[in-house]
């Protein structure tokens, strides 16, 4: 299975997710690759009239960015002696089901630090309307540096 990034800005974050299906610079449309049971019928498509889906761009982003809770993880930090770095990556795993089944920063400056448990930490208790669909990976970006 490939996996298809989507990368979106945002004015004080960046965001990347990562939803399975084919790479969009796929000219081979053909199933001969995949195994006989792997085939995909057309009963199994989507919907593309159900509106439920995965998080959207600007829930991600409300739930994150000016979250006061991560403000004091990035406070505490800071109050502790921690230099951040200009750019902090969370990478989480949010379930069909609302809920965050994984959460970590992987900026190797911050990564398994007590400013990535407090983030992880606040990052698992977020919640968002259920979909039907697999569960995404979500890479967001902080930039606790930047004024304003």
């Amino acid at each position: 299975m490939t996996t298809r990034w989507w990368w979106m800005a945002l004015s004080l974050s960046m965001l990347w997710i990562a939803c399975p299906g084919d790479d969009d610079d796929s000219a081979d449309d053909d199933d001969s690759a995949l195994g006989d049971d792997d085939a995909v019928d057309d009963d199994d498509a989507v919907d593309d009239d159900d509106d439920a889906g995965p998080p959207e761009v600007d829930d991600l982003d409300a739930a994150l960015r000016n979250n006061p809770d991560i403000e004091a993880c990035f406070q505490t930090a800071r109050d502790a002696g921690v230099t951040l770095e200009d750019q902090i990556l969370l990478s989480m795993v949010i379930e069909p089901e609302g809920t965050v089944s994984s959460a970590r920063i992987t900026t190797a400056a911050h990564a398994g630090t007590e400013l990535d448990t407090c983030i992880s930490t606040v990052a698992l208790a977020l919640t968002f309307e259920p979909w039907p669909g697999n569960a995404i990976t979500v890479n967001y970006q902080f930039f606790p540096n930047a004024g304003g």
